[in-house]
């Protein structure tokens, strides 16, 4: 009897239990959402916990996947997310609305204003007066909303002869008697100021036309409303609410009169302002939105009603803000503290439906190849991930407006890419710096733009040896066995680029001779081929894969080859290894391969190795005073950026358009982007993996003539001093180059920028 009511208890708090479980739903968050606030969001009884994405798109995907319930996407987030998500499989469940435009239906509308006396139709603004609201950080508007006016009214007059940025200000000016187009048109400083030098006239209208801006106090949609009724403008193309105010058509005083001027339609008509419920618009912005899974939309479209009671997220968090709901609200509404959510359209729910009620150009696929006033830039990728990421990148920037067009390019390999640029198949190609010299040296590409880092994050290359071994300077290596990560790598060019410099291998050409006469034997993966060293004889190859150790398991793979599964010395950790087996005296490597950087910032040597079994030999010649593999950079053979993207060179038309399209995509998908920062992270990790495309350690792109960045300048005097053959090394210039010729290519380096 005992043990019968034994089980019946158990199976009352079984049943009790059940009856008290509650689903926890999944909420993106994204690297804007603050840690301490998805730990808030565990608090009490739960319902709603933190999934933790890089961005928007992630977040799109991972609904679609079943692994997230819901989040908050922007409508430039909601187009972007419509191009790769099936419209089945997502619901629009909310809008998040200002608490003082509750009625209306989008969350901002743009206009184009004329005086009452135009005679009507596009065509004739041809020679008149153009306000536009500019440019800027504080600016809401993606390129795509902000140049949508001109790109619909000015005539499109094609220029293969200058960048793309160009042709688009060179039809303005054709177009446009006199303008004021304020902020930032370029976002390469030295591009954006010769276009203001070469059209003055854009910025003539403007309150300051030097600075080509509006004076301060102003707002931008309001300074080109004045602009427009007290600077002789004839037409501004603003958003419709900074009208009504302007003209006080709600509870402001009017600046203007509103019967003095009319509504320019897109169709070439015009409307009267005042009294007019329902003008016509150019663009109309749907409101920020919660998507759910479509299975899950109808019962978290109620559950957020009962946890998010309709208040703006100030009132919500006064009584709220330590429990879980306020967690939610914050991770929601993010810093907008007026915002409520209220239902979306009935009609609205799936993504695209939802965003062509007032984008529909956008909802619309870009212009076929060929269709377009330039070629797109042909971008190549040669892995699936990165295939996908330069898909997503590519519907990015045609989401938000930017110029030219992206077209992905799939190559089978790295190499391949890179004698796809060089045989004009493709235009530009994201590599390591480990690859650099290959690129220009093997392939003929050059530099296009650099991908910055901090310091620590940035490759060192460092000679080492193990700490016992007596050598304490570099001329000590003569007939030394060495071990390098892979032949024509950074860890060999630092390496030739510092023992020419102390005059220490002997003055032959190229390189791969040199080296081979001086060391004793190396092993270099890569040195029997022809892609790594396509000008070696074979003397020459057999002394520098000599060090490399057979493959007991496959005796006839090539011992030599610049990969793991043959070659266990390949790579930086496999030159180390070649040390560590005392095959070699030395090993060149790069820190980046054997460092990590904990949670404080600090750099560290992974736990696998031992910091008192190897001591550094310093480019000066010197052997580091402590013993351990951190070393300071001075002390470094060479240090220099994470990677690169490369083009058949920056002098290239469409190279300046890739390398202005890079800037731009950083602007908006980059750790700097103010206002869409979870848009699309092009830097950080994608679909869970790290160096897609771009390294993870990049914290944005610097100009490969930036000669302040001591990392950029560092890497790109590597990479000069070594193209050809220096005989010479650091600090010297090939000695048959003339004086006269280095000092007219430094000039037309100065003078030529993206």
């Amino acid at each position: 009897m005992e043990a019968v009511h034994t089980v019946l208890l158990l199976a009352l708090l079984a049943a009790a239990h059940c009856a008290t479980a509650q689903t926890v739903y999944k909420v993106c968050a994204s690297e804007r959402v603050q840690s301490y606030t998805c730990a808030n969001l565990k608090k009490g009884n739960t319902e709603a916990n933190c999934l933790h994405i890089a961005d928007s798109a992630e977040c799109a995907r991972q609904l679609v996947l079943g692994n997230a319930d819901f989040g908050v996407l922007t409508a430039e987030e909601v187009l972007l997310a419509s191009k790769f998500v099936v419209n089945d499989d997502t619901r629009i469940i909310a809008e998040i609305r200002h608490e003082e435009r509750l009625s209306e239906p989008f969350a901002f509308e743009t206009v184009a204003i004329v005086r009452s006396n135009y005679n009507g139709l596009l065509a004739n603004l041809k020679d008149k007066k153009f306000c536009h609201p500019g440019f800027s950080d504080s600016q809401l508007w993606t390129n795509r909303v902000l140049k949508h006016f001109e790109r619909q009214v000015v005539p499109q007059k094609c220029n293969k002869l200058v960048p793309k940025i160009e042709e688009e200000y060179d039809n303005l000016g054709s177009f446009f008697s006199q303008a004021c187009i304020p902020g930032d048109w370029s976002r390469n400083d030295f591009r954006d100021k010769q276009l203001k030098a070469k059209h003055p006239e854009l910025c003539a209208l403007c309150d300051n036309p030097e600075r080509c801006s509006y004076n301060n106090h102003l707002g931008s949609h309001e300074a080109a409303l004045s602009c427009l009724t007290d600077r002789g403008g004839d037409v501004a193309y603003v958003a419709l609410q900074y009208t009504k105010d302007y003209f006080g058509l709600g509870d402001r005083k009017p600046r203007a009169d509103p019967e003095q001027y009319r509504y320019l339609c897109p169709n070439g008509t015009m409307q009267v302002i005042k009294n007019n419920n329902k003008p016509c618009t150019w663009l109309r912005q749907p409101w920020n939105v919660v998507v759910a899974r479509k299975d899950k939309s109808a019962t978290l479209q109620n559950k957020l009603k009962t946890w998010l009671p309709k208040q703006t997220m100030a009132a919500f968090l006064r009584s709220s803000k330590d429990t879980w709901q306020g967690a939610l609200a914050q991770i929601l509404f993010s810093e907008s503290n007026h915002f409520v959510l209220v239902d979306p359209p009935n009609d609205s729910t799936v993504l695209s439906t939802y965003m062509a009620r007032g984008r529909n150009e956008t909802v619309n696929p870009p212009p076929a190849e060929g269709q377009q006033c330039r070629p797109s830039v042909r971008w190549c990728v040669f892995t699936p991930l990165e295939v996908n990421k330069c898909e997503v990148l590519k519907q990015g920037a045609y989401t938000f407006g930017l110029e030219p067009s992206i077209q992905c390019i799939a190559g089978a390999s790295m190499w391949d890419c890179m004698a796809a640029v060089r045989n004009m198949t493709a235009d530009i190609l994201a590599i390591d710096a480990e690859y650099s010299h290959l690129a220009r040296k093997t392939f003929g590409l050059a530099g296009l733009i650099y991908q910055d880092s901090d310091n620590d994050r940035a490759y060192k290359v460092v000679a080492v040896v193990r700490a016992d071994s007596g050598i304490t300077q570099l001329s000590e290596l003569k007939k030394k066995s060495a071990c390098f990560p892979e032949y024509g790598g950074l860890a060999w060019t630092a390496w030739v680029d510092a023992a020419r410099s102390r005059k220490l291998l002997p003055r032959k050409c190229p390189s791969s001779v040199a080296a081979a006469s001086y060391l004793y034997r190396a092993c270099a993966p890569g040195a029997d081929d022809n892609i790594h060293n396509p000008d070696g004889d074979a003397n020459t190859r057999t002394a520098l894969c000599a060090l490399c150790p057979d493959n007991k398991d496959n005796p006839d793979a090539n011992k030599c080859a610049a990969n793991s599964l043959t070659n266990g010395y390949f790579a930086d950790k496999g030159a180390l290894r070649c040390l560590n087996d005392k095959r070699g005296d030395v090993a060149v490597i790069d820190l980046r391969a054997i460092t990590e950087i904990d949670d404080s910032g600090i750099v560290k040597v992974n736990a696998d190795y031992r910091e008192d079994e190897y001591r550094v030999l310093c480019r000066n010649g010197s052997v580091s005073t402590q013993l351990g593999l951190l070393v300071d950079s001075k002390c470094a053979l060479s240090t220099g950026v994470v990677g690169e993207v490369v083009s058949r060179g920056p002098d290239e038309i469409l190279s300046k358009d890739a390398a202005l399209l890079l800037m731009e995509l950083e602007y908006w998908f980059g750790y700097g982007a103010k206002h869409y920062e979870s848009a699309l992270n092009m830097f950080g990790q994608f679909r869970g993996t790290e160096d897609v495309i771009f390294k993870r350690a990049a914290a944005g792109f610097i100009s490969i003539f930036d000669k302040e960045n001591v990392l950029a300048s560092e890497f790109s005097s590597l990479m000069d001093r070594n193209q050809g053959c220096n005989l010479e090394g650091a600090g010297s210039a090939v000695a048959a180059v003339p004086a006269l010729v280095v000092g007219l290519v430094a000039a037309v380096v100065a003078a030529r920028r993206f």
